[in-house]
């Protein structure tokens, strides 16, 4: 497969993407430490006791070892995928920070759901080798595809409604105004066609290419953020970029596994 001009052979662009997608429950437990230890506010910040945020820590760590060494990997990607989940609902409910603005909360969940949906992929066995004859759970496959659809399709509509994702898009992208437009529109198309699985694999190619681009000049100038009027700390900064990071990563993924 051709990716940015290059010919990528699949196996071992699969393997690469397993490797890395593998380890992004150590990446997590390493974030909520740095939350523990630098934060005074985290259970505030969580909506979560602090035994219950060491609780989840540990079970990251868990996970991530179960399917790095292969131990119950595809149950591992379902816990975790679970554990994304708990923890985004708690964050949507609990009060925020109050020099934290309204949106990080959104654009949170948004990311957190994209993870969801490429952990439950691949609970699903879409990167099981073939040669394995392990069977494959098409249910749990159109859950995860529907999950990076509407990841896709609120990233759509953050920057529809969010001033200061808009802002930061402009800044940091040539088109100046239009670029929002045609991000947009690159969102919802991408967004409804992985969930109709019209296209898939070049709905994946396509935004894989975007959050890359997306990822490095906006989310990458972490400066800006901790400037702008969301006051992001530069820890929750590199977090908030390592999801769609890690996104990338599991699109990558499926550019070559999700062929059925």
């Amino acid at each position: 497969m051709l990716i940015l001009g290059f010919d990528v052979p699949a196996a071992k662009a699969v393997r690469v993407g397993n490797f890395l997608v593998e380890r992004y429950p150590f990446l997590e437990a390493f974030f909520i430490c740095l939350t523990l230890s630098v934060q005074p506010h985290v259970e505030k910040d969580y909506g979560m006791p602090h035994h219950v945020l060491i609780g989840y820590l540990f079970l990251a760590v868990a996970v991530g070892t179960g399917m790095c060494f292969d131990i119950q990997k595809r149950m591992c990607a379902l816990i975790f995928a679970a554990q994304l989940f708990l923890i985004s609902l708690t964050i949507q409910s609990s009060p925020l920070r109050s020099e934290y603005h309204q949106w990080t909360k959104v654009r949170l969940f948004a990311r957190n759901l994209g993870l969801i949906g490429g952990y439950v992929m691949i609970s699903g066995g879409v990167n099981a080798d073939r040669r394995s004859g392990e069977p494959k759970t098409k249910y749990l496959l159109r859950y995860g595809r529907i999950a990076l659809g509407v990841y896709a399709i609120s990233s759509a509509w953050l920057l529809m409604n969010s001033e200061e994702d808009r802002k930061a898009l402009i800044i940091h992208m040539p088109g100046g105004g239009s670029i929002v437009m045609v991000y947009v529109v690159a969102y919802v198309l991408y967004g409804l066609c992985i969930i109709s699985e019209f296209e898939k694999i070049q709905m994946y190619r396509c935004l894989f290419l975007q959050l890359f681009f997306t990822t490095l000049l906006v989310d990458g100038d972490v400066k800006y953020w901790m400037r702008s009027h969301t006051k992001m700390q530069r820890w929750p900064q590199y977090h908030m970029m390592s999801r769609n990071i890690f996104i990338s990563f599991q699109l990558w993924i499926l550019m070559f596994t999700d062929t059925q």
